[in-house]
């Protein structure tokens, strides 16, 4: 047995060299078509790694991939490519759930489950031990009443008619959290744009 787990430790630890070493020679041959090409969020690393290499035969794809992900650490800058990630994981969930969200939340709940199974504490109780406040009920329900009331909307020229989250940050801790700073006007808009798309899922 340990001679087994041996060999297939040797047999990764030479994958991972090998995937180094051609994102390495990857990186110094394509470094600015490389980031042009990472820079189209629609391109997923096989394409990028297909587009670079057209010839490449299947059971090559998956290790060119590899290092064409490795490549692109290796030339781009950290602070763009991680903001280009973020932008891409986010892209591709919702091209998952617009491509049939019924599924996408049936997922969502098994692994609810799944992890209820396993003991992992409710939702609250692991909100509250990482210091988030869970949400009350009603709380979501006042803002979505009020994000058309003027009293709550910006009046500048420029964005006169939006909500002004801050001052709507400010109603709902006072009214829910006896005015300490639970809710942040930054953080409001995105979780209520969350929160209109699985109303509007669950309407239909």
């Amino acid at each position: 047995m340990t001679k087994l787990r041996t060999s297939s430790e040797a047999r990764n630890n030479r994958t991972v060299r090998n995937v180094f070493e051609l994102g390495s020679k990857i990186g110094a041959q394509y470094p600015t078509k490389l980031q042009d090409l990472y820079r189209d969020t629609s391109k997923t690393l096989e394409d990028i790694a297909t587009t670079l290499f057209p010839a490449l035969p299947k059971n090559k794809v998956d290790f060119y991939t590899k290092a064409v992900g490795q490549a692109i650490r290796v030339v781009m800058d950290p602070v763009e490519r991680e903001a280009l990630t973020r932008e891409r994981r986010s892209t591709n969930l919702k091209v998952r759930i617009a491509a049939d969200p019924k599924a996408h939340k049936a997922i969502s709940q098994k692994g609810g489950q799944e992890r209820a199974k396993m003991g992992c504490v409710g939702l609250d109780k692991a909100l509250i031990a990482r210091g988030i406040e869970p949400w009350k009920p009603g709380e979501r329900e006042l803002i979505m009443s009020i994000i058309h009331d003027p009293t709550f909307q910006h009046t500048k020229p420029n964005i006169k008619g939006k909500p002004d989250w801050n001052k709507i940050a400010t109603h709902i801790n006072n009214i829910f959290h006896g005015g300490k700073s639970v809710r942040e006007g930054r953080k409001l808009r995105g979780v209520m744009s969350s929160h209109r798309y699985d109303k509007t899922n669950r309407a239909n």
